[in-house]
């Protein structure tokens, strides 16, 4: 959903399997759009922005899925979208250090890193998930956004018994999803300026 009196859908959007080493695990994928800014004050008026949408499958419950060569292939997905500004979003189920390395080497950062202390109502290190079957707890989720980008605000992940870094053997009072939440992952939302 967007708002057509900001942004113009400028191609098709385009869903493929995520392919890493020339191969493409099951529930690997990526999804991408180009939107115009058409706003007509915005004084980044004509300019593009790419959005890649992902799932990568988890591996393991130990290890994060994203790993560097899977980072890279994404970036290489993204870096072929004509684009002026990139977003890469979506459940990379954990990444790994050197995958964040990757990215920061290839000129992402991640929004939420802007946030710092202040990201979680509860406070901590960021939790975008628990999951109750394998009793894993931790950021799964990603806004990945282009160095020509600076975050400029969050919605602040909210404080729910499961969020927490530690993974807990014990069962919740109310768990993710619930009747209050349909998800397991919560949503992550950044207002990032265009540079």
């Amino acid at each position: 959903v967007y708002n057509p009196h900001f942004v113009k859908l400028q191609s098709d959007v385009d869903a493929q399997p995520l392919l890493v080493d020339d191969s493409s695990g099951p529930g690997n994928s990526v999804m991408s759009a180009v939107f115009e800014i058409v706003a007509p004050d915005h004084p980044c008026h004509g300019k593009t922005l790419g959005v890649l949408n992902t799932h990568v499958q988890a591996g393991t419950i130990e290890e994060p899925a994203c790993t560097a060569p899977v980072i890279r292939a994404l970036l290489g997905y993204a870096d072929r979208i004509v684009a002026d500004y990139r977003l890469v979003a979506g459940d990379l189920n954990g990444c790994a250090p050197a995958a964040r390395n990757a990215a920061s080497e290839a000129g992402y950062h991640s929004a939420y890193d802007a946030g710092q202390h202040l990201v979680m109502e509860a406070g901590g290190p960021v939790v975008t998930t628990h999951n109750d079957e394998y009793h894993f707890s931790g950021e799964l989720d990603f806004l990945w956004l282009s160095s020509n980008t600076r975050t400029r605000g969050l919605i602040q992940i909210q404080s729910e018994e499961r969020l927490t870094p530690t993974r807990l053997a014990t069962h919740p009072q109310q768990s993710l999803p619930g009747p209050d939440w349909p998800s397991d992952h919560v949503s992550l939302v950044a207002d990032f300026e265009l540079l």
